[in-house]
């Protein structure tokens, strides 16, 4: 399932989610593709006003221009890539890092290990995306890129459920990792410009995620 074009503009936000599409005051996504304003995106690709992206570059008329990650939008929009590392998963001794990418040089770069004690990839990728928040602008929108359907789903669709049953699952039990889950979402409500998820897969080529995979490794290393 894709996650591409997940959007938060805040509690309460108008719209909704249904049958893998997402509409948002007259956004659309389906089958990976999303629609807002104009624009279009499917499958990785996005246009809008005359712009164009694919796996190699972005330009868009404002003369911005993204190639192998590295972005630059002069229209003020933020992209981040974010991950999460952790040897010994669920086990006794793990090690947990996070990575976040802005672009090369970019002093908001982060690698660092996981806070607290209890570590898992799960709560790296979490702890990686409330990272990127903190660190962008909170007045121009956000997009973050992750290979991570369980910490998309978590800030977006699952999340806003859980707001309203006390973070609680369908059996009763308490929410995992709802210390984190809680805090991206105070984070995107407190911006007074919205915050995108858009899914990537790990692993394949991607620059941006090969990036932020690199720090998230160095991080649970120091």
């Amino acid at each position: 399932m894709s996650y591409s074009g997940y959007y938060y503009g805040g509690y309460g936000g108008g719209g909704g989610y249904s049958n893998g599409g997402y509409s948002n005051n007259g956004g659309y996504r389906g089958n990976g593709g999303y629609r807002n304003g104009g624009g279009y995106r499917s499958n990785g690709s996005y246009r809008n006003n005359g712009g164009y992206s694919n796996g190699n570059g972005y330009r868009n008329n404002g003369g911005g221009y993204r190639r192998n990650g590295d972005y630059r939008n002069n229209s003020g929009n933020q992209n981040v890539y974010t991950d999460g590392a952790c040897s010994r998963n669920g086990r006794q001794g793990s090690q947990a890092g996070i990575g976040v990418w802005y672009g090369n040089g970019d002093s908001r770069n982060v690698s660092r290990p996981l806070d607290g004690w209890h570590h898992t990839n799960q709560r790296a990728e979490l702890a990686a995306m409330n990272e990127a928040i903190r660190g962008s602008n909170p007045n121009q929108p956000l997009t973050i890129h992750s290979d991570s359907s369980y910490g998309i789903q978590a800030m977006t669709n699952w999340g806003s459920k859980w707001e309203q049953n006390g973070y609680r699952t369908s059996s009763g039990g308490e929410v995992k990792n709802q210390d984190l889950i809680r805090e991206g979402r105070d984070l995107m409500s407190s911006r007074n410009a919205p915050v995108s998820f858009q899914h990537v897969s790990g692993h394949s080529g991607n620059y941006g995620n090969d990036q932020a995979d690199s720090l998230a490794n160095q991080g649970k290393r120091m």
